[in-house]
């Protein structure tokens, strides 16, 4: 057996997490929130490549655990969540500022004919 996370692993823990999520779900509809942020950190884990995009994926996964934990009243896990959530936002902007900034260095082609 491979040692990487393949698409049919991918697929396989992906089922298994909305099968097992499902049957001991015992809060409804707020019971779905972990489930859904599970299942989409499992399938952006596959699927993103681009550093920014698997950093606003981990961003929505805590935002998703962070309203889970202030809706079952866990201060400790929301609180937690909240400031893994700055410290996700604060990347996301010091990348994309280092990314612009970046493009500006970048020495432009040479115009032919000026």
């Amino acid at each position: 057996m491979t040692e990487r996370y393949d698409r049919r692993m991918m697929w396989i823990f992906s089922g298994l997490i909305v099968v097992f999520g499902l049957a001991v779900n015992n809060l409804g509809v707020l019971g779905l929130l972990p489930l859904v942020a599970t299942v989409i950190l499992a399938i952006c884990n596959y699927y993103l490549q681009d550093i920014m995009a698997i950093k606003w994926s981990f961003l929505f996964n805590c935002v998703l655990w962070g309203i889970f934990g202030f809706a079952i009243r866990d201060y400790v896990s929301g609180i937690t969540q909240a400031v893994t959530c700055g410290i996700g936002l604060v990347s996301i902007m010091r990348l994309y500022h280092m990314r612009k900034k970046d493009k500006k260095e970048r020495v432009p082609e040479k115009q032919y004919g000026s």
